[in-house]
């Protein structure tokens, strides 16, 4: 987490007076006080270029309606991916305050990072490898018809085109991580500003609950050519669910994000060692036990919705 937005303006001319000052100590003490003030003034730099949004873009709640009626839109309404993207909007508040992200470009990303999952690219695997590319750019004629600001865009852009994951080798089993395995010789770009963080993280985040083991266990039996078992899509299958929620852990960018991920990565985990797989042999039984499971142990507090 960068340091809060309060201090980004006073502390460049603070590290300057600092370093003016060690200019005038005796060498010993120059020594230890000019590396520090340099050090801080590159921190300050880099925290104050991370997130380049207008401060005057705002999203009120007509445009939020806007945004929502564009999504479902897209998405089919009570699918998984509509539920996942309602679900990381009442994330989206706590973390974005608590990593010093930009809420309105949070929520603005959160509701359009799917919105061409569903609908687009006829063949399913360019649709799935470039939904992050392709949302960005669908996102960005969305915000410009509503008369966001350049950077506003830019900065809703940036978050959806880096949400793509889980990237990057898991070097514990010398495998590539889903997408990297999904979508071979795609170049996907690594969050680079607290918005891009935040949406990444509880992107990651949702998918290591047990409402995500749904989402990964509806869309691979809703998939003919798999064939699997109910257990084979949700614990023990080579792409299943819990899989998933394992590599999704490996790649949380902040540090709040990776403590909720211990504790998610407990609770589904109980969850799949509880499960009765004799009597779970299909979506509406695995369903009802994930039902029951919730009543007894609700989500962890750190994925809370926001009110």
């Amino acid at each position: 987490m960068g340091f809060k937005k309060w201090l980004r303006v006073p502390l460049l001319p603070f590290v300057a007076a600092v370093a003016l000052v060690s200019l005038a100590l005796r060498p010993r003490v120059r020594r230890v006080t000019l590396p520090l003030a340099l050090l801080g003034a590159g921190l300050a730099v880099w925290d104050a270029t991370r997130a380049p949004v207008a401060p005057g873009d705002e999203l009120p709640p007509n445009e939020v309606d806007g945004l929502w009626q564009l999504a479902r839109a897209r998405l089919l309404p009570g699918g998984p991916n509509l539920a996942h993207v309602e679900r990381l909007y009442g994330y989206a508040t706590a973390f974005s305050q608590a990593h010093g992200a930009r809420l309105p470009v949070v929520r603005a990303a959160v509701i359009l990072h799917d919105i061409t999952k569903e609908k687009g690219e006829p063949d399913d695997k360019r649709r799935f490898c470039g939904h992050g590319e392709d949302g960005a750019k669908l996102a960005a004629d969305a915000l410009d018809a509503m008369g966001k600001s350049k950077e506003f865009s830019a900065a809703v852009g940036s978050a959806i085109r880096e949400h793509m994951g889980p990237l990057g080798t898991d070097w514990r089993s010398f495998r590539k991580r889903f997408v990297a395995r999904a979508c071979p010789g795609w170049d996907y770009p690594t969050p680079s500003t607290r918005e891009s963080e935040v949406l990444y993280d509880i992107d990651m985040l949702d998918l290591m609950t047990v409402d995500g083991i749904l989402k990964v266990v509806k869309l691979r039996q809703a998939d003919q050519s798999l064939h699997e078992t109910i257990r084979q899509s949700a614990l023990d299958g080579v792409e299943s669910a819990w899989r998933s929620v394992v590599e999704a852990g490996q790649t949380l960018r902040t540090s709040g994000g990776r403590d909720c991920g211990e504790a998610l990565r407990s609770h589904s985990k109980a969850f799949l060692d509880a499960v009765d797989w004799e009597w779970a042999k299909d979506l509406a039984t695995f369903e009802a036990a994930l039902g029951r499971y919730k009543q007894l142990r609700p989500l962890p507090s750190c994925l809370a919705p926001s009110p």
